[in-house]
């Protein structure tokens, strides 16, 4: 999505507490969005979004854009996954993969457990990627863990 908006447009028109991660209005914009109102509306994904000079935004990526000043060649990764929780020390560049990587899965992420013949093997995989095999739960924990770090970054969720 091609970004419109320039940075004083949106410093005049909105204000952005960093430690919140709320985005007030300035300026009277409607009947609804009165000066000091908090701006947005959450959207069908679970985002905040803010209309501003009649496009829509995602509170995240304007938050960004309003603290540095350009706009995320990437994409925005929530860190703690909670999609309203635009806090800029939440907020990181992310690449398609290390925002996949920070998803919240089953407690056994990336371990398929599979019975052999005699003894049950836990087999470890990570986007359909074997790492490999192992007899205890701990050491596929850790062999995971490991190969998570590698492919997502420092953020990737474990467990």
């Amino acid at each position: 999505m091609k970004e419109c908006i320039e940075h004083s447009k949106l410093l005049s028109i909105l204000d952005f507490s960093a430690e919140s991660g709320v985005f007030t209005w300035k300026v009277r914009r409607c009947y609804r969005a009165l000066a000091g109102s908090v701006a947005g509306t959450i959207n069908t994904r679970g985002y905040v979004h803010i209309l501003v000079c009649g496009r829509k935004y995602l509170a995240h990526r304007l938050a960004w854009f309003y603290v540095h000043g350009t706009w995320p060649l990437a994409q925005i990764d929530h860190i703690n996954m909670v999609k309203t929780d635009n806090r800029i020390s939440n907020l990181r560049e992310a690449t398609n993969s290390q925002n996949h990587g920070n998803v919240l899965m089953h407690p056994m992420k990336g371990i398929r457990v599979r019975q052999l013949k005699t003894t049950t093997a836990y087999e470890v995989y990570i986007s359909d990627i074997y790492i490999g095999m192992f007899t205890l739960l701990e050491d596929a924990q850790l062999a995971y863990a490991t190969a998570a770090k590698e492919r997502y970054g420092a953020h990737a969720r474990l467990f």
